[in-house]
């Protein structure tokens, strides 16, 4: 059965560098960072930002193991679930382009039922912009959830081993690309090119990630009864 953790009031960077678990049995953590933090990708470098602002704006800079852009966590304006998948789950894709298309639909239905649609989940090859390089939220990738604006809602990314995938989800509550903008050193896209790439939903967060991580934990525990009752 699915593991559930909520991990609150903590620092962005100890989260994103928690261990893969001990035992075999799908988790999903849902983390409420105590702080604002700035995200990077796996091989992105740190001097791509302004230093001196996140100080000054009190925003921690954090390296994950995932790729993909820079994000931006807020608390309040986004919510963090990560999804850790064993080998031997039925959830899981050998493909890594369709690996994460059943968490945006997931995703995307929860978010639905909440009056946050119509979404929509893309599920095709990488769509890359000038910017989508440096910012997660400029691009699209299989599995993430847009809106009817083309603004993305969910961006997915993950970190895969022989034995585990580790999908890293955040929904845009509240697109701050004013804050974002401000805390990257150039070359920096402008306010008005990334001012659509993230959307911001009519709901409070804690309702947002609630429904999340229910449907997420049925759809992985419902897979793994279907598979027990065939074999």
């Amino acid at each position: 059965m699915t593991v559930v953790e909520v991990f609150s009031d903590g620092r962005s960077g100890e989260f994103h560098h928690r261990d893969w678990p001990l035992d075999s049995e799908p988790c999903v953590w849902w983390f409420q960072p105590a702080r604002p933090a700035l995200v990077l990708g796996s091989t992105q470098k740190v001097e791509l930002v302004d230093t001196d602002a996140c100080a000054r704006r009190e925003i921690e800079i954090v390296q994950r193991r995932s790729g993909g852009g820079v994000v931006l966590l807020q608390p309040g304006n986004t919510v963090w679930i990560d999804v850790l998948l064993p080998a031997h789950h039925p959830q899981w894709r050998v493909d890594i382009g369709e690996s994460a298309l059943w968490i945006g639909k997931v995703c995307a239905t929860a978010l639905g039922e909440i009056g946050c649609g119509p979404l929509w989940v893309h599920s095709g090859a990488m769509e890359r912009t000038e910017w989508s390089s440096l910012v997660c939220f400029a691009g699209r990738g299989a599995g993430e959830v847009f809106d009817s604006h083309g603004s993305k809602v969910v961006g997915i990314s993950q970190r895969r081993t022989r034995h585990w995938a580790r999908f890293q989800c955040v929904v845009s509550l509240t697109w701050d690309p004013e804050t974002l903008v401000s805390v990257l050193r150039p070359p920096r896209p402008t306010i008005e090119e990334i001012v659509s790439a993230g959307s911001s939903l009519i709901v409070d967060a804690e309702r947002a990630g609630s429904e999340i991580v229910s449907a997420l934990v049925s759809t992985l525990d419902t897979a793994e009864r279907d598979e027990t009752a065939l074999s």
